[in-house]
């Protein structure tokens, strides 16, 4: 036992709590009447922990900490043997673990044998939440901008085409 606990190096565990913010629009609850400022600033529901449980776990979030942290390398893992993603996100998945709570939040523990590489990885993962979202949030707009651009092209158009016809009458 003695000689166990001299081989195993230790870890560090830093751990991050988070509450989801509700989905409502700010202005359209200062704007309406049944809305209270106190439902402005109530924290998100069941619905809003799962997006954001969804988000944290996501490809997106463990791929930028893998190359932000360059965690092949930290793990020690040879990006070219055999089954590298694999025994990466086993590693990963063994030193990450994110959680909710019975409070409605979201706990994200980072285990490490160096305690500032865990508290900057913690940190990140909480912080790319948003930089997630908001690229989500962007691509929708931007096809729903395609969309409506492509419908006022054709429109313009036909406005056009009515022009002339009138012209000629």
């Amino acid at each position: 036992a003695i000689i166990a606990s001299l081989v195993i190096t230790p870890k560090f565990k830093s751990t991050v709590i988070m509450f989801p913010a509700t989905s409502g629009s700010i202005s359209k609850g200062l704007l309406t009447e049944s809305n209270t400022t106190k439902d402005l600033m109530v924290f998100g529901e069941e619905e809003e922990v799962e997006q954001m449980m969804q988000i944290l776990l996501s490809d997106e979030i463990r791929d930028r900490v893998v190359k932000k942290y360059n965690l092949y390398e930290h793990y020690e893992i040879d990006p070219k043997g055999a089954f590298p993603r694999t025994k990466l996100q086993e590693e990963y998945n063994g030193n990450v673990s994110i959680e909710r709570t019975q409070f409605m939040s979201i706990r994200i523990e980072v285990l490490d044998k160096d305690p500032e590489l865990a508290a900057n990885m913690a940190n990140d993962i909480a912080a790319l939440v948003d930089t997630v979202m908001n690229n989500m949030k962007r691509e929708r707009a931007l096809k729903a901008l395609a969309i409506v651009k492509k419908e006022y092209d054709y429109l313009d158009s036909v406005i056009n085409n009515l022009e002339v016809e009138f012209k000629q009458i």
